[in-house]
């Protein structure tokens, strides 16, 4: 466990059990990070400094997902502090992941600089539970704005059903030997990274609209392929509200 300053600190106490050790070991150094920044900078701290944010998203592709985000400062002033944050999505194909994080946030210059690690409990369409920590940092001025996020599951792999007979036949070479290929199915996640680079321009009746890129990287374990891609997008407010 650790103690930094007079402000918000984190006490981390790592058990005997593995999997604990492993989670333990992957929060700490950022839960660390996390409250030196918030202790250094804040000049004049106090609870609840500023005002919260709730959001809510609709997503319409091969399956329907809807999603939402509450953020809400906890610590700090109006240019350094600690908040909380909530997420979470759920899919048509009976999928979800709920995010519970924390993170700091430091106005200099007319520039945004932040760090935030979420903890990421995921629910896949085969009803197998994954847990992942996902460290990131961010950056932002009045025009552009960059993220980079990174993601460790505690565990990469599950079974994920009973043994399957494939219906294949097989025969070994010289011998009388015959064999049914099975099929053993398991759900993956992988380790991954993204990151995306925003522009920000005043819009349909001067709101605030921004058009970004990014790409994301995902390797997945056993004989699962890794998923890499570009990202690209324009976001147009309708009004102050929507």
């Amino acid at each position: 466990s650790s103690t930094l300053g007079s402000g918000p600190s984190w006490s981390i106490r790592c058990r005997n059990s593995f999997r604990v050790r492993v989670l333990c070991n992957r929060l700490l150094f950022p839960a660390l990070l996390l409250s030196f920044l918030s202790t250094a900078t804040m000049a004049d701290p106090s609870l609840l400094p500023n005002e919260g944010r709730a959001t809510l998203s609709n997503t319409l592709s091969n399956y329907g997902i809807m999603g939402g985000d509450v953020m809400q400062p906890l610590y700090g002033d109006r240019d350094a502090f600690l908040y909380g944050n909530m997420l979470g999505d759920y899919s048509s194909d009976d999928s979800f992941v709920v995010s519970p994080g924390a993170g700091f946030r430091s106005i200099r210059n007319n520039q945004l600089f932040g760090a935030h690690l979420f903890a990421d409990y995921a629910r896949t369409a085969s009803h197998e539970n994954f847990l992942t920590i996902s460290p990131g940092i961010e950056w932002m001025n009045p025009r552009w704005d960059a993220h980079a996020n990174a993601y460790a599951p505690t565990q990469r792999s599950k079974r994920s059903g009973a043994i399957i007979a494939t219906g294949t036949v097989s025969f070994q070479t010289g011998t009388h030997n015959q064999y049914s290929d099975l099929l053993i199915p398991y759900t993956v996640i992988g380790n991954g990274l993204d990151a995306q680079v925003g522009y920000s321009f005043a819009g349909y009746q001067d709101l605030r609209s921004r058009v970004y890129g990014g790409s994301y990287y995902y390797d997945a374990p056993l004989d699962a392929h890794t998923i890499t891609g570009l990202t690209a997008g324009v976001q147009l407010p309708l009004s102050d509200q929507l």
